[in-house]
């Protein structure tokens, strides 16, 4: 009787080629997560930047009434009312 010893092959280009595809798989996740996050914080600071815009525009508009002098002088006299700085 021969009794046949079972070999174990271990097979190293198997165990690379998936340590290789794991690692690829997990640094596509990690990145797929930052691009979220840059999206989310992209959209936050253009929603910041039309705010911002739009503010600009009334200030604007404020400092053309300020540089007329007829509008300045109705101003100082009490006839024309002073531009709402609170107003958007």
């Amino acid at each position: 009787m021969t009794t046949a010893k079972t070999r174990i092959r271990f097979r190293w280009r198997r165990v690379a080629t998936l340590v290789i595809g794991a690692y690829l798989v997990y640094w596509t996740g990690v990145s797929v997560h930052h691009m979220m996050v840059i999206s989310r914080d992209q959209s936050a600071l253009s929603h910041k930047i039309a705010v911002i815009q739009t503010q600009n525009r009334a200030l604007k508009s404020d400092i053309h009434i300020l540089n007329n002098p007829r509008q300045l002088k109705g101003m100082l006299s009490g006839k024309v009312p002073f531009p709402d700085p609170t107003a958007p």
